[in-house]
């Protein structure tokens, strides 16, 4: 991962943290996949990039950071 899509990916986490619902982040859940609930964030927003993680209570715990393309091989 390069430094931009490291620097990038921190914004976009603390976007999340402060700005949940900002409309750049494209938060959704993912379907169709068992419980526990994954979401998913665009790091950037031609969606090259993005992060997913699961809620537990009120803190999200980061399972992926990768191209959009390995985020849909493999949420997990």
């Amino acid at each position: 991962m390069s430094d931009d899509a490291k620097k990038a990916c921190i914004e976009a986490l603390k976007t999340l943290q402060s700005h949940p619902q900002a409309k750049s982040l494209r938060l959704h859940m993912l379907k169709g996949m068992p419980k526990p609930t994954i979401w998913k964030i665009d790091v950037y927003t031609n969606h090259s990039w993005q992060v997913t993680f699961e809620l537990v209570g009120t803190t999200a715990e980061l399972k992926r950071i990768g191209t959009h393309k390995a985020i849909d091989r493999d949420p997990r």
